[in-house]
């Protein structure tokens, strides 16, 4: 990102929205806004961020059915800008998966390792979680279980079994027959850390099933 005329020691921040440059500048008073492909980008002053939420509901008060979303990354120098713009825009990817009308979103409200699928092309995200996940999803489906469940439970519960079987009120012997289930339906095995983490990405692709610690 080529940015002239900015103070090289005064921190910015860059915003990445769905709605074009014209509301975007309403957005954010002062900023050196640009039309994209689809959506706008700017760059403002670090503390735009203040009130931008509630601006950004005032101007979706008057853009009755139209959704809003805008990403804001951290502060950075100018110098730092372009990674900035990058922060920006996987942020932005994963506000757009949110099905709120209007999303303001931060990078630093996101995990790294959220930024980091965003980055990941839809589809490949899409065929990541599938192909781990579906095995599982069709088995609650035929047998009425909820082995999604179990699981997004027992990641974060950082694979404790008895937190997690007191969570679920389960005995623990019941826990460790759906984790044999689980493993056998997706390859992995949820003793190792590796596979622990494999499952706990493709969890966080898919809707409704995010792990919350």
């Amino acid at each position: 990102m080529v940015v002239c005329g900015l103070d090289p020691e005064a921190e910015h921040v860059v915003l990445v929205s769905s709605v074009d440059a014209g509301v975007l500048a309403e957005l954010a008073p002062g900023a050196a806004v640009a039309q994209a492909d689809s959506g706008s980008l700017a760059i403002a002053a670090a503390g735009v961020w203040t009130g931008l939420r509630r601006r950004a509901q005032l101007v979706a008060e008057g853009l009755p059915g139209t959704r809003v979303v805008v990403a804001v990354s951290e502060p950075a120098v100018t110098a730092n800008l372009t990674a900035a713009h990058l922060a920006a825009r996987y942020t932005y990817t994963h506000a757009q998966a949110r099905s709120d009308r209007i999303t303001v979103l931060a990078s630093t409200e996101v995990s790294s390792h959220d930024l980091l699928l965003a980055a990941v092309p839809a589809r490949a995200r899409q065929s990541y979680a599938a192909r781990l996940l579906d095995p599982v999803h069709g088995y609650d489906e035929q047998h009425g279980t909820d082995l999604l469940h179990t699981l997004n439970t027992f990641l974060a519960c950082d694979g404790s079994w008895n937190r997690t079987a007191k969570l679920l009120h389960l005995h623990v012997n019941t826990l460790r027959y759906r984790i044999g289930r689980i493993a056998a339906l997706t390859g992995r095995d949820l003793d190792r850390f590796a596979d622990r983490v494999d499952l706990y990405l493709a969890l966080r692709l898919l809707p409704g099933h995010a792990v919350h610690r």
